[in-house]
């Protein structure tokens, strides 16, 4: 069975997008999860499908991408992807180049 709620594939779609877009986008996408994880036909095979726990993955993403922090229970893979997310913020001028020195070497 195909997951659709992959942060990884998220992060895919927003990549080339400015840092207020990213963070619209992820907004966007954690309320829509929500919404679909409770309280309506299907949302018991979503929450199944992991629903809840990528919603976290987006709330932590959001964090990171307000305070310029490192959230706590973040997983190597998503540190990976604030990583990435970070870089190309980077290298459009958004970001200063001293946000790298908060992941690990």
């Amino acid at each position: 069975m195909e997951n659709r709620f992959n942060f990884s594939d998220f992060i895919d779609r927003i990549i080339d997008k400015n840092s207020s877009e990213m963070i619209m986008a992820a907004d966007d996408e954690c309320s829509y999860v929500e919404k679909i994880s409770y309280g309506i036909k299907g949302c018991v095979k979503n929450r199944a499908c992991g629903s809840p726990q990528y919603a976290m993955k987006l709330k932590k993403f959001l964090f990171f991408m307000r305070h310029g922090v490192i959230p706590g229970g973040a997983d190597v893979y998503d540190i990976g992807s604030y990583k990435r997310v970070a870089r190309k913020l980077v290298e459009s001028g958004e970001l200063n180049e001293k946000i790298m020195n908060i992941f690990p070497k």
